[in-house]
């Protein structure tokens, strides 16, 4: 999902997109339904995922982008 996502031009309703495409997967992989009215914080500990999430993921992976690019020598 997150494929070159460091260099995005990331809005809010993009990331609130990944949200819920992160939400709709991981109750998909759990065989969890809407209507089965499941807080969707119960799939995610049932994979054992971390409460960062696709957007954390997504603001730590530019961070490091941007200090790849701070680093990189001028001269190049």
């Amino acid at each position: 999902m997150l494929l070159g996502g460091e260099t995005w031009a990331v809005r809010r309703e993009s990331e609130l997109a990944l949200e819920r495409a992160e939400i709709r997967m991981v109750r998909r992989m759990c065989g969890v339904k809407l209507s089965d009215k499941v807080a969707s914080a119960k799939p995610r500990e049932g994979l054992g995922l971390k409460e960062i999430g696709v957007v954390g993921l997504l603001q730590r992976n530019r961070l490091r982008w941007y200090g790849h690019i701070l680093r990189q020598d001028d001269s190049e």
